[in-house]
């Protein structure tokens, strides 16, 4: 049985693939807490549980729009509003992980780690249910405006924004290197 179980699960790592194109149809807040409730489990050292989460759901993601739209005003180089509306209007739904304020370097990156393996486990869980996501990083993480009209403390850390749907169309698989590229044995 777990021979099954370990295929299975290595074809939902390499089968998934970041989603930028979503159908119409929603994903309901109820499935994504489900998701979030199996995501959790990653690894996270002291069981620390450094993250929050803001999910932007129908009006949510009009006042994400808002905040995007904010932190774009602000930019040297800013980007048509009419595709940041498509971006954040498209998929079904918006969330955005956080981490908490943390000054010891290590603890945050512990931290970092950890709700980065949430992140992966969310979109694994998302994926084997047929909803596809992308994690997003833009320079508005760090941006004061963006976080302060999303009631995100400043001294908090935004890990990604996860943007979530039904995929509308799948992308081909980008190549890999081999790990035997990448790997040194000590014997």
């Amino acid at each position: 049985m777990l021979q099954t179980q370990r295929k299975d699960l290595a074809d939902i790592i390499t089968e998934r693939r970041s989603i930028n194109s979503f159908s119409d149809k929603p994903v309901s807040e109820e499935v994504i807490i489900d998701l979030l409730e199996t995501a959790k489990w990653a690894p996270d050292h002291g069981v620390r549980e450094p993250w929050r989460f803001i999910l932007c759901l129908d009006n949510g993601k009009e006042h994400l729009l808002e905040a995007m739209l904010a932190y774009n005003s602000q930019c040297k180089k800013p980007k048509n509003p009419d595709k940041i509306r498509a971006k954040i209007m498209g998929p079904s739904a918006h969330l955005l992980v956080i981490n908490n304020a943390e000054t010891n370097r290590k603890k945050w990156e512990e931290n970092y780690g950890a709700a980065s393996a949430l992140i992966q486990n969310f979109q694994l869980c998302a994926w084997e249910q047929g909803i596809g996501m992308i994690w997003k990083t833009g320079s508005y993480i760090d941006n004061d405006t963006f976080k302060e009209a999303m009631h995100i403390d400043s001294d908090e850390t935004i890990i990604g924004l996860m943007q979530i749907g039904y995929p509308d169309q799948i992308p081909e698989a980008k190549p890999r290197t081999t790990v035997l590229n990448k790997i040194t044995t000590l014997k």
